[in-house]
């Protein structure tokens, strides 16, 4: 999916490499990267971090160093290059019993895939993880990673590198006046939705279908329901590509929190791949659009209208029978500007959300993490996902997801 092209001289290239390509320097972890090719000409593959202590866990250690490996040698590894990220000194961490058991269970999952070449980066230096004649016993000193070429092309081609995992969390807005009017849009938002429910007669969908009812209709007219989720939807399309969906019509009800069309000069922070697309939405819109993704029926849409082959509108897949059949044939997403594009989307939803309210956000984040193949920021977002709302079902199938190693279905296939 990144078509970056970095060459690499040295051992100490690759390791510099490895916290640009994840986003942040990673702590009490170990970094798998799959090397594809013989002798001095090879090429990068899959990287896959996990932290050290769940290589060690007696029930499963063993069997998630077996999956991560599998799915190194299913992305074509011909070998693999693992560093062991530890605390304190070189020569400590050599004999740091986590990490002593780690290595044990990676040595047992990858007697497939030689050779097998494990390194050791520690706040002090760094070194082969077991003693050789080229390491000094202390270690090299962990400046030289920061000085590498690569690491310096890295940046050059935009790529950061963020002081911890930690950092990858969404904060808030420090804006408390935007967060105010965002609240306030959400909260009449969800007012006009509970008033097209309570029309529609609390949302039955169809009456006896989930049974398999021939001919079961729903109980009462569904046209308020659906006419709101399909303003939800064409919100979305609008606020992501800056432009009206298809279909658009104006809605029964203006819009609370400000006129139709109304922005505030948008501040898009730029990541490495980040669609610029059109400027943030105004705080208002974004407190509507969190109140539409608290609808599962258009969360859904919006879901899949981002990995949808033919890039419809998630107006047009509001009908949820349709999400099975994109979800299944949906390619890798070769073109970033879709995801990347939702993505920044629902951040600044997430962002302008008031506390306790944002595990819809932050679930479609972390999906759409797991989606693009980060798999820590989909962790992290998906944890945060359910400190705001316990049980939240798109977070949790993103956390099964990961701790199975599971893989997106285009990425499988």
């Amino acid at each position: 999916m990144d078509t970056t092209v970095l060459r690499a001289s040295d051992p100490r290239d690759l390791i510099a490499h490895l916290p640009y390509r994840l986003g942040f320097h990673p702590e009490r972890s170990v970094v798998l990267l799959a090397l594809r090719g013989k002798g001095r000409t090879q090429t990068g593959g899959m990287i896959a971090r996990t932290d050290t202590i769940d290589l060690t866990e007696a029930r499963g250690g063993r069997a998630f160093a077996a999956s991560l490996v599998r799915h190194m040698q299913e992305d074509g590894a011909d070998s693999l290059l693992a560093v062991f990220y530890a605390d304190g000194t070189v020569p400590a961490a050599r004999t740091n019993p986590t990490v002593r058991a780690a290595l044990a269970a990676l040595e047992e999952a990858t007697s497939l895939v030689r050779p097998f070449t494990t390194w050791l980066v520690t706040p002090g230096g760094y070194a082969h993880l077991e003693p050789c004649e080229c390491c000094p016993s202390a270690g090299r000193p962990a400046a030289e990673l920061e000085s590498s070429a690569l690491a310096a092309d890295l940046v050059l081609a935009g790529y950061t590198a963020l002081p911890s995992r930690a950092h990858l969390a969404l904060t808030r807005t420090r804006d408390a006046e935007a967060r105010a009017e965002a609240e306030r849009a959400a909260a009449a938002e969800r007012a006009r939705g509970v008033a097209a429910r309570a029309r529609a007669g609390g949302a039955p969908m169809v009456r006896g279908a989930a049974f398999g009812v021939p001919g079961a209709r729903p109980a009462r007219d569904q046209t308020p329901l659906r006419a709101w989720r399909e303003e939800g939807a064409r919100l979305w399309d609008t606020a992501l590509t800056g432009r009206p969906s298809d279909r658009d019509a104006a809605p029964s009800d203006r819009p609370p929190g400000g006129r139709r069309g109304d922005r505030r000069p948008g501040h898009r922070k730029h990541h490495r791949g980040m669609s610029t697309g059109p400027a943030t939405p105004d705080p208002a819109t974004l407190g509507r659009l969190l109140a539409f993704l608290e609808d599962k029926v258009v969360r859904d849409a919006v879901l899949t209208s981002v990995v949808d082959s033919n890039r419809r509108s998630s107006v047009a897949l509001l009908d949820p029978e349709a999400a099975d059949a994109v979800f299944d044939a949906a390619p890798e997403p070769e073109h970033r500007g879709a995801l990347d594009g939702a993505t920044t989307l629902v951040a600044a939803v997430a962002a302008h959300a008031a506390e306790g309210a944002a595990g819809p956000p932050l679930g479609l984040l972390a999906f759409l993490a797991w989606w693009g193949l980060d798999g820590t920021r989909a962790q992290v977002y998906a944890k945060q996902a359910l400190a705001e709302e316990p049980g939240h079902i798109l977070a949790e199938i993103v956390v099964d997801a990961l701790s199975h190693a599971i893989s997106p279905p285009w990425y499988r296939r």
